[in-house]
């Protein structure tokens, strides 16, 4: 007769532990995500602000917008894919000829590639080629529009 009762007693302990278990986990799992939720969004959009608040799109060389691009990365602040996207405005520079200390106005000089790709578009015979060139651009020309502001809003912010 006791043995019944000592072996239902250990049955409720197990149950009991093992809710503790799962219940201290999914707590545990809830709170780092909560933790890296609330953190990561301020801390990479504010690390982005300082990096960009030393660096302006209309008048940076290849060689800074590279360090721009590897600071960003290293903060955290952009993904290794974006980090890959970015790191071909360098590459389109190297290929206009822009030399590695030569100043640049990057909005410009993508705004004129935009203007060149649609007029190519437009009269290329392949469509899906020129859209995909065309949207490559547009995508990099709204990252730097991005870069560009991010410094002005901080600079409003602060005389307010």
């Amino acid at each position: 007769m006791i043995v019944p009762n000592a072996l239902s007693g250990i049955g409720d302990l197990t149950s009991l532990v093992q809710r503790t278990t799962t219940s201290d986990a999914k707590a545990a799992a809830t709170g780092k995500a909560v933790a890296v939720a609330q953190s990561s969004p301020l801390s990479s959009t504010a690390a982005m602000r300082d990096i960009l608040s030393h660096y302006d799109m209309t008048d940076i060389t290849p060689n800074d917008f590279s360090k721009l691009v590897q600071q960003l990365s290293d903060k955290g602040a952009i993904s290794q894919k974006e980090t890959q996207e970015l790191s071909s405005i360098r590459v389109d520079l190297e290929n206009a000829g822009v030399s590695p200390d030569e100043s640049v106005n990057l909005l410009e000089f993508y705004r004129q590639r935009l203007a060149k790709a649609r007029e190519t578009a437009a009269q290329s015979g392949n469509a899906t080629a020129a859209k995909a060139n065309v949207d490559a651009i547009v995508g990099r020309l709204n990252w730097l529009q991005k870069f560009a502001a991010v410094p002005q809003q901080s600079g409003v912010n602060a005389a307010a």
